[in-house]
């Protein structure tokens, strides 16, 4: 069989062709891999609840936040109990003396990627500041990189030497927006009350949270907890009084949240956080699809699948349990799927 001869031209065409869209996109999300919420949460130490002696309406009080925020969670940043308010104004702020986090410098940075890391701080070295994210290089055998925001004192991103070499291929690392609030909604502050230790130990019957998100789910407060079990915990109160939902009465029991929220109410949510995008369809999965699978217990079904007409022509996938948004998808993530499979996978599930 005579051989093509513009067989090699075509082949590295499109070669080109993959690198320079894998250019663009990574030029985009400013090279940072997502961190997943498997591996952030596996590296966060356990809350120290009884240290926490402010409410967050008292947080953002004495941290001098301008704006409401939209987005709230509780962890634990240079071993203290620590609110991070997300949005407009992102911050921290200290849970149990209200002191707000400046801006971090080298050392700050290095204590907070050793406690990530697990390792003694001589082992980590911040390498400057891009984007207002601090580069720690990790001596550890994998040659890790961590990426920490100067602002809030979040590890936002987390590399290898192999998954450094692998983008160099390129094999494309887009960053898959995944496991958030909905959005669109600022958060009612005084809500949330001062939080009961011994009425959350009762109902979690567990060790102490890593983590617990602040969430107003249609109009109501709710609080997400996490590490305790292999699926976050969505908390509320069997009071409908009205009352500060951690502020425990007689009549105000914290219980877990076993009943779905409605696929209406959800695509409502929806719409109201993002006005003007036409919502072009959204089901009820009980079955994976070809871009929702089940790498790990962050992954359950049913799942509600929304697909938006914006110029990304994005997919969500809706946690009716939690309300939370598991995976975002654009159309360039989906064609990301089928041309390099097996690469993107390996590279994610790490």
């Amino acid at each position: 069989m005579t051989p093509i001869r513009g067989y090699p031209v075509i082949v590295l065409g499109v070669a080109f062709l993959t690198w320079l869209v894998c250019g663009i996109a990574i030029t985009y999300t400013r090279g940072l891999p997502p961190l997943s919420p498997q591996v952030r949460l596996a590296h966060l130490p356990p809350l120290d609840l009884a240290r926490v002696g402010i409410t967050p309406a008292e947080a953002a009080y004495k941290g001098s936040l301008e704006v409401d925020p939209t987005g709230l969670v509780l962890v634990m940043i240079m071993d203290r109990p620590a609110y991070r308010f997300s949005g407009r104004e992102p911050a921290t702020v200290f849970a149990d003396t209200g002191d707000r986090l400046v801006e971090l410098g080298p050392a700050g940075t290095e204590r907070i990627a050793a406690e990530f890391m697990n390792l003694p701080q001589e082992r980590v070295h911040d390498a400057g500041v891009r984007n207002d994210l601090h580069e720690i290089k990790v001596d550890d055998d994998a040659h890790t990189q961590l990426y920490v925001s100067a602002k809030t004192g979040e590890v936002v991103g987390l590399t290898t030497r192999r998954s450094r070499a692998l983008a160099w291929l390129p094999v494309p690392v887009f960053a898959n927006g995944s496991d958030g609030d909905i959005g669109g909604e600022t958060l009612n502050l005084s809500a949330f009350g001062g939080i009961d230790v011994n009425a959350l130990s009762y109902v979690l019957e567990g060790p102490a949270p890593k983590e617990i998100g602040f969430l107003r789910i249609e109009g109501a407060p709710y609080f997400l907890v996490s590490g305790v079990r292999d699926v976050p915990l969505l908390i509320t109160t069997k009071s409908q009084s009205g009352e500060n939902l951690l502020h425990l009465d007689e009549q105000a029991v914290l219980e877990i949240r076993r009943e779905p929220f409605s696929a209406e109410s959800l695509v409502s949510h929806v719409r109201q956080a993002i006005p003007g995008t036409p919502i072009v369809e959204s089901a009820v999965l009980t079955q994976y699809d070809s871009y929702y699978q089940p790498k790990s217990a962050s992954r359950p079904l049913p799942v509600l699948r929304i697909k938006l007409d914006d110029p990304d022509k994005t997919w969500i996938y809706i946690d009716p349990r939690t309300s939370q948004v598991i995976l975002r998808q654009t159309r360039m993530e989906r064609i990301e799927r089928w041309i390099y499979p097996t690469f993107c996978e390996y590279i994610r599930c790490q």
